[in-house]
């Protein structure tokens, strides 16, 4: 399995000071909120999040220096029926996944469907973060990989990973791979586990 994919987007540099939108999915609760604020001012410094009611929007840096304007969107099912308006201009995504929550299953396969089913998300980059590695009993990224059945993602360049408690090193991993997702032109395909 490669590291590389196919994006029509230029190699980012430092000096590249507009932020790529990225839109944030996953269900009600799977720690979307708590990421995307780890990411602005530190997993330190993030004590507790309100659930979100329709979206929050941050601007994040990458260790690279790359800008993303992060936008995410809540994971309620009312709110899920009105995301569309915000999908323009998006140039990747990222989709949390609670581990621990074996019961949701069935929601985050039909939700991928009705996300994998949108023209203006059509082949964009991927990122699945796996939250809540650390709660015993929790689903391991091989696991949730074979259950969503990903392998059979090939629309689109996707990485996943797993996660505990969202540490600073945690934090940069993911913003490496999100940089690695979005930035790279090698022509091809990706599914890096």
């Amino acid at each position: 399995m490669g590291a590389t994919c196919s994006v029509s987007r230029g190699v980012a540099t430092p000096i590249d000071r507009v932020p790529h939108k990225i839109i944030m999915f996953g269900l009600e609760n799977a720690g979307k909120t708590q990421l995307l604020y780890s990411w602005k001012i530190g997993s330190k410094l993030v004590k507790r999040t309100i659930p979100t009611e329709e979206f929050n929007v941050e601007t994040v840096t990458s260790p690279d220096g790359v800008f993303y304007s992060v936008w995410d969107l809540s994971g309620k099912a009312s709110s899920r029926l009105r995301r569309r308006q915000y999908f323009g201009g998006a140039e990747g995504l990222i989709y949390v996944i609670d581990s621990s929550a074996h019961e949701d299953i069935g929601e985050v396969k039909k939700d991928l469907g009705a996300i994998f089913g949108e023209s203006e998300l059509s082949g964009l980059p991927l990122l699945f973060i796996v939250t809540k590695q650390d709660i015993e009993g929790s689903m391991t990224v091989e696991k949730l990989c074979e259950e969503l059945n990903l392998k059979q993602v090939v629309d689109r360049c996707w990485n996943i990973c797993g996660v505990c408690s969202l540490e600073e090193d945690e934090n940069t991993t993911l913003l490496k791979r999100l940089d690695g997702l979005i930035h790279t032109n090698t022509g091809e395909r990706s599914e890096m586990l």
